[in-house]
């Protein structure tokens, strides 16, 4: 079994040669660190365990900022977090 240094330098080696292949692993390995910036009313409502018409209350109410991308709907990862604090402080 390959150590994490041989893989890192495995995959280094593989994404450095180009190629499709290796832009795909390239893009997949930073995607997969970047943290989520915005979530889909869904994705917020699932994370929170309430249903979406709270979100949507809760945007109404400019407690939850938005952004648009045509007809999607994000909401900013950073409003959760706010409304969570809110919520605990209330309590």
């Amino acid at each position: 079994m390959p150590s994490k240094i041989e893989a890192d330098l495995r995959f280094a080696a593989t994404a450095s040669t180009g190629g499709v292949a290796g832009r795909k692993m390239l893009a997949n390995r930073q995607a997969a660190q970047l943290p989520a910036i915005a979530m889909s009313i869904a994705e917020v409502a699932a994370a929170l365990g309430i249903g979406r018409t709270s979100i949507y209350k809760a945007i109404a109410e400019s407690r939850l900022e938005t952004r648009k991308f045509g007809r999607r709907t994000l909401i900013l990862t950073a409003s959760v977090l706010r409304l969570l604090e809110e919520t605990s402080d209330a309590d």
